[in-house]
């Protein structure tokens, strides 16, 4: 494998592959679904697409692993079939079958622009700013679509909207992503793979749910109340992990206040005074919009 690979010389271990393949896995096998799902609404048959998909997607990730040799995962992207459906179908008025050939077209032009190498001229003449905007762009997309689907903001009601707070898939989304940033600061191999499973599991074991926003809150609010962040002062990576608490500032300038251990800056009171009004002023908020079905609730 080694041999084959040239892990060494591309400065990776193949656990490290490992990892990082099975992390690209679980991002993007929602499409084995999602595709089959939008693809059927133009007539075609939903177990043919699905098997395509798969089909499709190992047949691409095998290329560019084994003949390639670079760790790219290829799949039916969304966006494109999307296209498919609501512009060249229900728009234009083309029928799938017209649609695939169109699509069969566009593919013989791409692989004669790779072969000629047209293709990478192409690329080569787009300014690498504008290149590093079109994968930022994409990635900002995609983070859309998942607040979107999470249901963080809505537009229900014509104009964007804050979801509220009692969505089970809100907070399955706040614990995953909490758990992932806790993770990667504390350089934990394979962070953002174990909050995907983690996220994952906690949809079919509630208890599991629970354990974790426990965990969470345990974070947030026994640090530092505990002990000072100047005993954290050998340990800059846990003391920036403790930072990402919204509580800490404040915590701190209450024991010093409280304790006299030491000077509180002005900018660390001003942030805890701004932090505590606006804290508050959103617990106002939220109660005067549940507080006619508060009770039930209770």
């Amino acid at each position: 494998m080694e041999k084959f690979f040239q892990l060494k010389a591309n400065g990776t271990t193949a656990g490290r592959e490992v990892v990082a393949g099975l992390t690209t896995f679980f991002a993007m096998a929602y499409i084995i679904a999602v595709n089959p799902t939008l693809l059927s609404q133009s007539g075609m048959e939903w177990g043919a697409v699905f098997l395509a998909t798969i089909i499709a997607s190992v047949t691409g990730t095998l290329v560019m692993g084994l003949v390639a040799n670079v760790p790219y995962a290829l799949a039916p992207g969304m966006g494109l079939n999307a296209f498919f459906v609501y512009t060249v179908c229900f728009t234009l008025g083309f029928t799938w079958q017209q649609a695939l050939s169109m699509v069969f077209i566009c593919g013989l032009l791409n692989i004669f622009i790779t072969v000629t190498k047209i293709r990478k001229y192409i690329i080569k003449a787009i300014p690498r700013s504008l290149q590093n905007a079109i994968g930022g762009g994409i990635g900002i997309f995609v983070a859309y679509i998942g607040i979107l689907n999470v249901g963080i903001v809505t537009f229900s009601s014509g104009v964007p909207a804050l979801a509220t707070l009692n969505q089970p898939s809100f907070w399955l989304f706040l614990i995953g992503l909490a758990l992932t940033i806790i993770l990667l600061v504390c350089n934990v191999k394979g962070a953002i793979l174990i909050g995907i499973i983690v996220s994952s599991l906690t949809t079919k074991y509630r208890d599991l749910a629970i354990a974790v926003g426990f965990g969470v809150q345990l974070w947030m609010y026994v640090s530092p109340v505990v002990y000072p962040l100047s005993s954290l002062s050998e340990s800059p990576r846990l003391r920036a992990l403790m930072m990402l608490n919204p509580m800490t500032a404040p915590i701190e300038v209450f024991r010093m206040a409280t304790l006299g251990t030491g000077t509180v800056s002005a900018g660390g009171l001003a942030y805890s005074v701004v932090f505590t009004l606006a804290a508050l002023a959103l617990g106002i908020i939220l109660f005067s919009r549940i507080e006619k079905t508060f009770m039930d609730t209770v």
